[in-house]
């Protein structure tokens, strides 16, 4: 008997997924939006950004350094984010980029 209603269960509990509403996006999916950056890019921007600034500053050290590290990680990630997305071909999200396209 139990095994039974197990089974059953399991096979219900994939219709459950497509009663549910779509969900409103987020405020940050919008204000990501408003500035062309898809939340993938994002990501890479913000890995970039922390890394040059914890760079420089265990290099260097200081707060002028660490601001000029976070903002070269910046462009390099969003560098590479541009590089990568043109050698797989056009994707789903791909929006405008930070960097200077030639």
């Amino acid at each position: 008997m139990r095994k039974l209603f197990f089974a059953a269960l399991v096979a219900v509990l994939p219709l459950t997924g497509f009663a549910q509403p779509n969900q409103p996006a987020s405020p940050a999916h919008e204000a990501l939006a408003q500035f062309g950056l898809s939340p993938d890019q994002a990501l890479i921007i913000g890995a970039g950004m922390l890394g040059g600034a914890i760079g420089l500053y265990a290099l260097l050290g200081g707060g002028a350094w660490t601001v000029a590290g976070g903002v070269s990680g910046a462009l390099m990630g969003d560098w590479w984010f541009v590089q990568r997305a043109d050698q797989a071909g056009p994707r789903k999200g791909t929006t405008a980029s930070l960097a200077v396209r030639s």
